[in-house]
């Protein structure tokens, strides 16, 4: 499935889903003539997007990820929207799932200037106004958009670089042309390194003990991109390694600044 069910989305998201399927059906056209690792194939692709009510955000925030898991030609978005809505994530709820939670908060935060990290709700509190117009949304992509369908949780990196390489040669850069559908304010990347250099033009400003700051052209304007610790990352707290270090920079560089 390229885009979600557009029923679920608010009217203002819907010419945007129409761009992202344009953009997907291009990408899957280009996808049928490449070659991937396991015998993957066009129909394999996971694509992504954003949560209903998305552009209502005051911050609209895109978090990228590296690649989904066990969900191998199915849409990220709705698979996620349904597993957040039910407060779980595969065997877990969601306050369990690191990965997911760290993304509530943060979005809470910017979106509800609260950044004292003790009065963020708990993102269990968070799910039943989840994509509504009185709750929090954001975007979400994965470098890949090929699914990791081994039994481990470590990433595929052989099969990102695979992906991400298959395109390099197209006529346009797919990632970045996603992201100028999505419009963020904010790009907040986890922990993806060099593939970084993937997503467009790319200026680095600042390295940081837990993050680092650049910005990323996109059409002609630049946006924000924090680079953080990967949001499943194992030993890692939520204050002192994700929320507090991701506040600071956006409050250093794009709330005070107001662009890069």
């Amino acid at each position: 499935m390229l885009i979600p069910d557009m029923e679920k989305f608010h009217e203002n998201d819907k010419e945007m889903l129409t761009d992202l399927e344009r953009l997907f059906r291009r990408w899957y056209k280009s996808a049928l003539s490449k070659s991937f690792m396991y015998n993957y194939n066009a129909d394999s692709l996971v694509f992504d997007g954003f949560y209903p009510y998305y552009y209502n955000q005051k911050v609209k925030v895109l978090f990228i990820g590296r690649e989904s898991l066990g969900i191998s030609g199915q849409n990220y978005i709705t698979v996620l929207y349904d597993a957040y809505k039910n407060n779980k994530v595969g065997s877990k709820t969601i306050n369990r799932s690191s990965f997911h939670a760290r993304m509530f908060y943060i979005t809470y935060a910017l979106n509800n200037q609260e950044y004292n990290w003790s009065n963020i709700p708990y993102a269990s509190e968070l799910t039943d106004s989840f994509g509504t117009k009185e709750g929090i949304s954001f975007s979400f992509m994965n470098l890949s958009k090929l699914s990791n369908e081994s039994s481990g949780w470590s990433a595929d990196w052989p099969l990102i670089d695979n992906f991400v390489s298959s395109f390099k040669s197209d006529e346009i850069n797919f990632f970045n042309e996603q992201i100028s559908i999505l419009k963020p304010d904010l790009i907040i990347a986890m922990n993806l390194g060099k593939s970084l250099r993937a997503l467009g033009n790319l200026t680095s400003i600042e390295k940081g003990k837990n993050v680092n700051v650049h910005k990323l052209k996109v059409n002609d304007s630049y946006i924000p991109l924090l680079n953080t610790f990967h949001f499943s990352a194992p030993a890692k707290k939520d204050p002192d390694d994700y929320f507090k270090p991701v506040i600071e920079a956006y409050k250093k560089y794009v709330l005070k600044l107001n662009k890069l």
